[in-house]
């Protein structure tokens, strides 16, 4: 008997070992999964974050490209002369300037700086210069579309053509009844402009 307890006990120590072995399985695969979805999370994360910085990035392009066609227009020799003209009243010499009397209150002077003239000058001319620019672009894409239809055209006349002469080929293989027919509807034709 005390050969079956030894056995039982045995087997009580083995299956705690077991289970032991098992639950410390369990608790990796667990840490295992954790990780994973914290990972999953984290790159869900960083990929909207990336997402939102490149829809920033976008926006200070544009913003950047618009700086820039401003400051070309500031610097530009049309602009410098315009705000020339008409802060410092300068004239060219074959020209005349004629002072007219100021309409408007002080307030509004005061209201409106040499710096905001200047900005809403330069925004006036990046708009004329988007608007030349797009002109252009529709333009060219008319063009392009023409181009396009022309090839479509010449490319359906030249597969017109070529039906035409299989056609006529078929009507001289099936022999001279055809062709005589041909010729009394041309005489038709011939008559109908003699009578007139």
């Amino acid at each position: 008997m005390s050969n079956k307890k030894g056995n039982v006990a045995h087997f009580k120590v083995r299956k705690r070992k077991v289970n032991k072995l098992r639950l410390f399985l369990l608790l990796v695969v667990i840490l295992v999964v954790v990780y994973f979805v914290m990972s999953a999370l984290k790159i869900v994360r960083l990929n909207n974050e990336k997402a939102e910085v490149e829809a920033r990035n976008t926006k200070l392009k544009e913003t950047i490209e618009d700086l820039n066609q401003e400051l070309d227009i500031i610097n530009s020799d049309q602009y410098m002369e315009r705000l020339a003209r008409k802060k410092l009243k300068l004239v060219r010499s074959n020209e005349i300037l004629f002072i007219l009397p100021n309409l408007r209150t002080n307030e509004e002077d005061e209201e409106v700086g040499p710096t905001d003239m200047a900005q809403q000058e330069a925004q006036e001319m990046v708009e004329a210069r988007k608007a030349e620019d797009a002109a252009k672009a529709e333009e060219e894409a008319k063009a392009e579309e023409e181009t396009k239809d022309s090839d479509k055209k010449s490319e359906d006349e030249s597969g017109d053509e070529s039906k035409k002469d299989d056609s006529s080929k078929d009507g001289s293989s099936e022999g001279s009844g055809d062709s005589d027919n041909s010729g009394e509807a041309s005489g038709d034709k011939d008559d109908g402009g003699q009578d007139d």
